[in-house]
This record gives C-alpha cells, structure tokens and sequence, in this order.
C-alpha cells in the first residue's frame, strides 16, 4: 500500500515505547503531512506519546515550507542563551565553557556564544547554518564539552534513548546536558487542531515524552534530570546532569531565572 493511502487501522495495535521500554497502546488517529493516516500510541507505564514507524520522515524533511514556520527561532537561541548566563552564575557550568550545540539550525546560539568568547559549536544534518557558518559542522567535533544543548530535537528522535546516551557521552565529568521540549500530560487526549506541538502538517514531530518518560530516557543514559525551567507558559527547559546540585542551587536558578524573564534586558544586574 503506497504510504499516502496508509490506514490507521492497519498499524499495530500497540508498540514499544521507546522512552521506557513499556507498552505503547494506540490511542487516537490523525494525519500528517495532510494525507498520510497514522495512529498515535501512548505508553500504558510512562504516558510518553509516539507515531510509531514514521516511514514518511524523509519526504518530511525533504520539503521544507516557504515562508518558514518557525517563527520562534531567535526567541529560543536568546532564551537559552540567556539560561546559559544563569548557569554560569550559579557555577552550575565550568570555566572555561566548551558548548555543542546539538541541531544547531542557522547557528543563532553559536553566535551569541561566540561573541562572548566563548568555544562553542554547532552540529546539525539537515538545516543550512546562516550566521557562525565556519562553526557549523555535519560531523561532531572531537573532543567534550562542558554544555551541550539540544534545543527542540528531541521529538524528533525515533529513538530518545540512543539520542540522549550519544550526547551524555560526549560530556565532560561536570558536564550538563539542556533539552528544550514541550512535555505531554498523559492523562488527557490531545485534540489535533488545538495543541499545536502536535505539528501534524508538517510531520517532524514524532516522539513526545511525558515527565516520567524523560526521567527514563535520563536514567538510562546515566544523567539525573535537575529541574524544568519555564518558557512561553511551559516549563520545557530541561537540565541534566551526572552530578546534583545541592536543592538550594537549583531554587536559586530557578529564582533567577523566574526574575531575570521578567526583566532579562538588565539581566546582568540581577
């Protein structure tokens, strides 16, 4: 069956979660890309929701839309940009600071880092670096880091697990690890039309971890899972680590950081 008349129906009626391990059971159908039908499994033990065996990835990436409908990109690299800062005051990153950016995109974040002085590279397969261009590569640079981020990656990933083991790896002993993603709350069913992380039309997102399914993708790669600090309404920026700060650190990253969005253009002053 060609995959544009796929059915639902015809998929399995459940799957392997592929943050915990468990079983994922079909729970609603939908459509990407406008016309191909799928069936959304959500994982009985940890609630993380999935499209398994998403055959259509490569016609997903290989169309990019015009204009881009990303309109958030610069807003995102400045966030985390500004959460690095706040890191770094708390000495939660060591100095000097060693920064991959994993999925890097037009290199916004390997800018801003750069401007400061600070070794930061990007790595990413598939978007064309615009800005930092001679510190974007396709292979992964030697070496560790004392940062790697990941910022809007991990729901793209067909295999969370391996993903995040590959970036733990490539930390130094100190090393924290920043993912940016939209968590799904288990409990209910997502209406397509209304959650827009979702992004059905353009069929890239395929794996949405719940809280318990990324505290299981961190253990499994040996890192601990800090806090959630908030962005646009959704603590969707995650910490990890191998080692925890002491409970009094992280309250004060969070204070900061709660502070210093409310008034981060003097953010140097708080």
């Amino acid at each position: 069956m060609k995959s544009g008349m796929t059915l639902a129906a015809t998929q399995s009626a459940h799957s392997l979660c592929r943050a915990c391990g468990g079983r994922a059971e079909a729970l609603f159908n939908g459509q990407v890309l406008g016309r191909i039908a799928v069936s959304y499994h959500r994982c009985t033990a940890c609630m993380t929701l999935q499209l398994p065996s998403p055959h259509w990835l490569d016609e997903a990436y290989r169309h990019t839309p015009h204009p881009d409908p990303d309109s958030g990109r610069l807003m995102r690299a400045q966030i985390v940009h500004r959460v690095i800062r706040r890191l770094r005051a708390q000495r939660l990153l060591a100095s000097p600071l060693r920064v991959l950016d994993e999925g890097a995109g037009l290199g916004l974040l390997v800018r801003l880092l750069r401007d400061e002085g600070i070794e930061a590279w990007g790595h990413d397969r598939y978007a064309p670096a615009v800005v930092a261009e001679e510190f974007i590569v396709t292979q992964w640079p030697e070496g560790h880091f004392g940062l790697i981020c990941a910022t809007e990656v991990i729901e793209h990933t067909e295999d969370p697990c391996d993903f995040v083991r590959g970036l733990a790896g490539r930390l130094n002993e100190a090393g924290v690890l920043l993912l940016t993603t939209e968590l799904y709350h288990g409990q209910q069913v997502p209406e397509v039309g209304r959650w827009p992380y979702l992004a059905a039309q353009y069929g890239q997102h395929i794996t949405f971890l719940s809280a318990a399914g990324l505290r299981a993708v961190a253990t499994q790669a040996g890192l601990v899972w800090w806090t959630s600090l908030e962005f646009a309404g959704s603590h969707c920026i995650h910490l990890l680590g191998s080692r925890t700060p002491s409970r009094w650190t992280l309250r004060r990253l969070a204070w900061r950081h709660a502070r210093g969005e409310a008034r981060w253009r003097d953010d140097g002053n708080i």
